[in-house]
């Protein structure tokens, strides 16, 4: 028997919204509440070139993307209801110095697009998986990308 190698070209695509509210509330002269609702939607990752199958196992076999819906294209469906409510507290010690906490619920997002571009340069597609997670502190104007 023999067996042969075949370089792997994906072309990853993907789309991402993402939008996002605040309001501060002045509760005392001393403490403020922030308050704030965060909308993402990432779509399923997708091939240029359709070169993507998954196992239905409703039907027991593999199946091909092909143009036409994102379902079509990705092979899985897209999760539109990430919703995160964000919740923050400032209160003033006094003139110089703030305290600040806060928190919401965050979405962890699956960036496949990364291991496609990998795997350009391997000669099997490594099975991993890299996330990010988004965090943000509005009222600092700190954002972190991890």
């Amino acid at each position: 028997s023999a067996s042969k190698n075949v370089p792997l070209d994906l072309y990853g695509r993907r789309s991402y919204v993402e939008t996002y509210l605040q309001d501060d509330i002045k509760l005392t002269p001393k403490l403020t509440l922030n308050l704030g609702l965060r909308y993402e939607y990432g779509s399923p990752q997708w091939e240029r070139d359709n070169q993507l199958t998954n196992f239905d196992p409703a039907a027991g076999r593999m199946i091909q993307a092909k143009s036409g819906s994102i379902y079509d294209r990705a092979l899985v469906n897209p999760d539109r209801n990430d919703w995160g409510p964000r919740l923050g507290l400032a209160y003033s010690l006094d003139r110089k110095t703030v305290i600040r906490g806060g928190g919401g619920l965050y979405y962890a997002d699956i960036q496949a697009n990364q291991v496609i571009d990998r795997s350009r340069d391997l000669e099997e597609l490594p099975m991993q998986t890299v996330t990010s997670i988004g965090l943000d502190i509005a009222k600092s104007g700190f954002r972190c990308r991890c």
